[in-house]
């Protein structure tokens, strides 16, 4: 990883350097346009990440940078993983009505993530657990409603309700890991 580079990369982002006309990105599983695609595209290639938005030169911008800084990280297999989680990253943000600069700064987050989460690595939720303790304070021992911290974090990020017999101690924990407020009250 080019550690540099990817410093200089959020220092483009926070003073909104980056430019405004680029390549639009397609490759590995990703497709970054300002075009809605074709009807039947989804039939054609249903693996395909695709974010459609009018700044797709800067996020396209961005991609290539990213492809830079893990120029040696980067495979012929780890790659279909990598450029569609920048994808689903981006959609994600967009979704939420997100600035540039919060779908540009996440998707860096992302992009050091996937490499920190690599399913290559093992123990990986222990990983995430330690570093959401580190933001909110020890797990709440849960229910044992059979979820994992993995199904739970995917949940909140995808912005799905986590399962009604979750205790209110572990809703209160996962709002102030993930900075957010949980909207649950006790019945």
């Amino acid at each position: 990883m080019d550690t540099k580079k990817l410093l200089d990369i959020l220092d483009i982002i926070q003073e909104a350097n980056y430019p405004k006309e680029h390549e639009h990105f397609g490759g590995a599983h990703l497709i970054v346009t300002n075009k809605q695609p074709r009807k039947d595209f989804r039939e054609d290639y249903p693996g395909d990440v695709v974010v459609v938005t009018p700044d797709a030169s800067e996020l396209s911008w961005l991609v290539f940078q990213l492809k830079e800084v893990y120029d040696d990280e980067l495979d012929y297999l780890n790659k279909y993983g990598f450029y569609p989680g920048l994808g689903n990253a981006m959609n994600n943000m967009l979704q939420r009505k997100s600035t540039l600069k919060e779908v540009m700064l996440y998707t860096v987050l992302q992009s050091v993530l996937f490499w920190i989460i690599s399913p290559e690595i093992p123990k990986k939720e222990e990983i995430i657990r330690d570093l959401l303790e580190e933001k909110a304070g020890p797990v709440p021992e849960p229910e044992d409603d059979g979820l994992t911290i993995g199904q739970i974090l995917r949940a909140n990020e995808e912005g799905r309700p986590i399962a009604e017999n979750r205790n209110q101690a572990m809703h209160e924990w996962m709002g102030k890991a993930m900075g957010k407020e949980t909207g649950i009250k006790d019945k």
